[in-house]
């Protein structure tokens, strides 16, 4: 809508706008503006609230300056804070313009944050003015209203004619407030001027220094009476114009003035500097002096401030002779502080020694070294005195003299050497600035001394002996040297204290050492596991076998009783545990417990706990140790132990011998079943009865047995062993049992006989069975003989039919071949070649026959020269074959040596049958040690045998192929066993097929 002009505003709009503007013109301060400006705008346009927000100087800031309507302490969304765009008052300056929201959600709309971030409600409706003054922004002008409001065009123009009038009275209010605050610093500054004016010739006219003032020509126009008085004129004199500042200056000074002067007028203040003035009787007085400049009613003057140098200068004079001997002195005190600083380095560094050091010789060498090493030429000498004589313990520096080092090393007499004896028995330092040669009754061997000093040396309070220095010249011994002595042997006390308690302690440290040594010996020796638990602090100290038990480290353990339970205890028995623990703290001081454990690696131990607890004075428990044993081992034991004393019993009583025990005194202790059985006794009668008289009274042949000679107590007597064979007992009904026996002595720890046990077996059957096995064998030897001589005889016998047959075969085959037909001929050749098979069957069987009938003893045969012999009779088989045999070292045994021969031809030319097609046999024979044996293997690269037939091939008369394949008769390896077996041996073959074999037989060692 067109805005309207003021004029046309409705009357009571601009009867307020008037009423303001006039109210405004005779505002003097910014909160009359503000009382002007705020209630009629809010009378005007019915708002309930208004305020005024300032902007700062530098223009970044908004703060509150007046407020009208609003509650006392309300939170508004007017608030200070930075000059921005997302607020009302901030866009209002920034953009120039005003701002008019008739509702609420307008306000919201384009400032949807603004009560979040101020945390105050905003009004229904609004208005935000801003107020420029020199087009510089100078703040908002705000009315808050809490209904809807439509802002007609008047309403807006009145606002902005009254934020523009707001703004220009607040311009003049200020200039104003600034216009008088400089009117009134200047109206101060003039009262200052005055009183400090005022003041200024007070103080000069009050000052006791001299004080003038001048102009820059010279001439004075004031003095004080310091003044006048320090140059001898009156009042009256200066009044009267009789005083002047040139004519009181010599010559010497006025160019010195003029300096001063210049600089006074240049810089406010001249540098001070000394000249002389004349006095009224015309005496030269010596003055300091300082120029200030000095304005006053537009003059510039010159103030001059005057000291009096007479009382300076002489003490002066009296300053730089107290210098000179202070000088002197200082020189002195400094050579002494070298000496004393000297000497506090070499305290340190004495000090570092002796608490390095714990050999006293080297304590009291050390001290003497450091001492010397402060003072003139000299010497140091320890002493102790010993059976009545002054014995030097240690020396630094040469006497200087070989006969008082002779007397020295002789030991000084004790009573008559004072230098000695005096510190001795008075425990304080003895010094001689000039050394007196009768105080030691040396004569002419001390005539080179100048100086001694001999102080005692205390250890734990008494005087251990005395620290000699001598001087080869006299010296005075200053209170530094006395310090330094005095100290450096006190510090030697000290150290040798000390040293005294670090030997002690190294000593205990020893024994301690030892002790704990022997203790952790015993405890790991022990095997235990050692605790102490502090129930107060729940902390658990470990020691011992910790890791061999538990397979943790003692720092791996957390150490307390929670982390004991959980991590080592087993589940299974943590609630006994815990139950055990509560109980016996109630009720008891000791306690035993065993229990299984946990170890790192998961393994179950079961472990024994003994337990002791320690008690204060009010009953409650302190610590509780222990030991932890590994039981494990011991607790399987006791069960095989167990399980074996079950096992025994049950052996005992279910085995068929007898057994039973007897004491010292030969009365019997124990008896299975099985001996009462074959005794006829029951365990009354037996037990606790001298078993001699019940069972062993007689002899087989019915002469009395004396216990004497009995074997069963002989065990018990001399300790041995006895076995006896075909003796008899009786039994209760008087019968004889045929027995072996064996007695054997019982015996403890200690090696002592404590009884013996007779174990013995009824051989009634046995004497039976060895009858008739001695029957058997005899049948057995007498129904070998005839087999060997019926097979000899036989073999013998079928060898000329044989023989027969295949002559006349060769007879026909040589005479009418001719007139055979292909059959016939087929047939003659199988009836000549069946003759040769039966003889070679025939040989064969006569020599498995022979091999016992024909067997030596077993004699040291060297295999190696059989081996020899074997393949130089089989060469040219061999050549023919191609075949190739080779032999490690072959050792000597006990065999028949024409009977190995035989083995080891057979299984050579078996390696060469058995040979594969176009492969050339290779064959090696090799020995080597078995324990008592000797291991023999031949080798060869043959067809080889499938592992079934491995034990086959060894039987007479088994064959792997037929003779159409491989001649033989299945009896060679059947001989080689045999002939093996007779010697002790064992023979078998390992083989593969394809690739050979290798036939093994072992042979006793020669």
């Amino acid at each position: 809508m067109p805005e309207q002009s003021v004029a046309d505003a409705p009357p009571a709009l601009s009867e307020r706008l008037q009423d303001v503007t006039e109210a405004l013109a005779a505002a003097r301060t910014a909160d009359d503006v503000y009382r002007v400006v705020l209630h009629p705008a809010l009378d005007a346009l019915n708002a309930i609230a208004g305020a005024v927000l300032l902007v700062n100087d530098a223009g970044d800031t908004l703060s509150m300056a007046a407020r009208q309507g609003y509650p006392q302490d309300a939170q508004t969304i007017w608030q200070d804070g930075p000059v921005q765009v997302n607020i009302p008052a901030g866009d209002a300056l920034l953009h120039r313009h005003a701002l008019f929201y008739e509702h609420r959600d307008a306000l919201l709309h384009d400032y949807p944050e603004l009560e979040a971030r101020t945390g105050s409600v905003a009004p229904v409706a609004t208005s935000v003015l801003p107020m420029f003054l020199d087009e510089r922004p100078l703040g908002v002008l705000v009315l808050d209203f809490k209904e809807p409001h439509d802002f007609t065009a008047e309403e807006r123009r009145f606002l902005r004619t009254l934020a523009a009038q707001c703004a220009l009275a607040l311009g003049r209010a200020r200039l104003l407030n600034e216009l008088t605050t400089e009117l009134e610093m200047r109206r101060a500054t003039e009262r200052e001027l005055q009183s400090s004016e005022t003041r200024f010739r007070r103080l000069v006219e009050a000052s006791p220094v001299g004080i003038a003032a001048g102009d820059i020509n010279g001439r004075l126009i004031l003095v004080n009476d310091a003044y006048l008085h320090l140059l001898g004129y009156t009042r009256d004199d200066f009044d009267q114009g009789r005083i002047d500042w040139a004519s009181l200056t010599p010559e010497e000074y006025r160019e010195a003035d003029d300096r001063a002067f210049q600089q006074a007028f240049r810089d406010g203040a001249s540098d001070q500097y000394e000249k002389e003035m004349l006095t009224r009787t015309g005496e030269r007085l010596p003055l300091s002096l300082i120029l200030m400049r000095y304005e006053e009613r537009g003059q510039q003057l010159v103030v001059g401030y005057l000291q009096d140098l007479r009382a300076h200068r002489a003490a002066q004079r009296t300053l730089e002779e107290q210098r000179g001997h202070l000088e002197a002195k200082v020189r002195e005190r400094t050579a002494e502080l070298e000496a004393r600083t000297r000497a506090l380095e070499s305290f340190a560094e004495l000090t570092r020694d002796l608490a390095t050091e714990t050999d006293p010789s080297v304590l009291v060498r050390r001290a003497q070294e450091i001492v010397l090493g402060l003072l003139p030429e000299g010497l140091a000498v320890y002493y102790e005195p010993r059976r009545q004589l002054w014995h030097a313990a240690v020396q630094t520096g040469d006497l200087g003299n070989a006969d008082l080092q002779r007397a020295i090393n002789a030991g000084l007499p004790f009573e008559t050497t004072r230098n000695l004896l005096t510190p001795w028995r008075t425990r304080q330092g003895y010094y001689q600035d000039h050394y007196d040669p009768t105080t030691d009754d040396l004569g002419e061997r001390v005539a080179h001394i100048g100086a001694s000093a001999s102080l005692p040396l205390l250890v734990h309070g008494r005087v251990q002996g005395v620290f000699v220095i001598a001087l080869f010249r006299q010296h005075r011994w200053s209170t530094t040297d006395r310090a330094v002595l005095e100290t450096a042997v006190h510090s030697l006390g000290l150290a040798l204290e000390r040293a005294e308690s670090i030997a002690h302690l190294e000593q205990r440290t020893q024994e301690v050492s030892r002790w704990r040594e022997r203790y952790e010996v015993a405890v790991n020796g022990s095997g235990h596991l050692l605790y102490d638990w502090n129930p107060t602090t729940d902390q658990i100290v470990y020691g011992g076998a910790v890791r061999a038990i538990t397979g943790y480290a003692p720092d791996d353990l957390a150490g307390n009783l929670s982390d004991w339970t959980e991590r080592l205890i087993h589940p299974d028995d943590r609630d006994a545990f815990n139950t055990e623990i509560a109980r016996v703290i109630e009720h008891s001081d000791t306690f035993h417990l065993e229990f299984r454990i946990v170890r790192q690696d998961g393994s179950v131990r079961e472990v024994q706990d003994d337990g002791y607890f320690m008690r204060g004075p009010d009953g409650q428990v302190t610590h509780m140790v222990g030991f932890v044993n590994d039981v494990t081992e011991q607790r399987r034991t006791e069960r095989e132990l167990r399980a074996a004393l079950r096992f025994n019993e049950l052996i005992l009583n279910n085995m068929g011998e007898g057994l039973t025990g007897m004491d010292t005194q030969g009365r019997t202790t124990f008896a299975n079943p099985a001996a009462l059985r074959m005794l006829g006794y029951t365990p009354e009668e037996f037990i606790g009865v001298p078993q001699h008289e019940l069972i062993h009274h007689t002899r087989p042949d019915g002469t009395p047995y004396p216990a004497e000679a009995c074997h069963i107590y002989a065990a018990f007597t001399d300790g041995q062993v006895h076995h006896v064979d075909d003796e008899v007992f009786w039994r209760r009904d008087g019968s004889a049992v045929p027995v072996d026996y064996t007695s054997t002595p019982i015996r403890n720890e200690h090696g002592h006989i404590e009884g013996a046990v007779l174990s013995f077996r009824d051989i009634t059957a046995r004497r039976s069975a060895e009858a008739d096995l001695r029957r058997s064998n005899e049948e057995l030897r007498r129904s070998n003989r005839e087999l060997e001589q019926f097979a000899y005889i036989a073999s013998h016998d079928l060898q000329a039919p044989a023989r027969a047959v295949t002559s006349f075969a060769d007879i026909i085959a040589r005479r009418y071949a001719h007139v055979l037909d292909e059959r016939g001929l087929t047939y003659l050749r199988q009836i000549t070649e069946g003759g040769q098979h039966m003889k070679r069957l025939v040989d064969d069987l006569l020599t498995f026959s022979r091999v016992h009938t024909l067997q030596r003893p077993p004699e040291r045969v060297h295999s190696a020269s059989i081996f020899s012999a074997v393949l130089a009779r089989l060469s040219g088989d061999l050549e023919a074959s191609g075949a190739q045999v080779t032999a490690g070292p072959l050792p000597d045994v006990l065999a028949d040596a024409s009977q190995l021969d035989q083995v080891l031809q057979n299984l050579i030319l078996n390696g060469v049958k058995y040979r594969r097609e176009d492969v050339a046999p290779r064959l090696h024979v090799s020995a080597q040690p078995d324990g008592p044996m000797w291991h023999f293997l031949v080798q060869d690269n043959g067809i080889g045998i499938e592992e079934a037939y491995f034990e086959r091939i060894f039987e007479i008369f088994q064959r792997l192929h037929t003779r159409d394949q491989y001649e033989g008769t299945g009896i060679g390896l059947a001989v080689c066993k045999k002939i093996i077996e007779r010697h002790g041996g064992r023979l078998w073959v390992t083989s593969t097929p394809g690739e050979g074999s290798t036939f093994h037989f072992t042979l006793p060692r020669a």
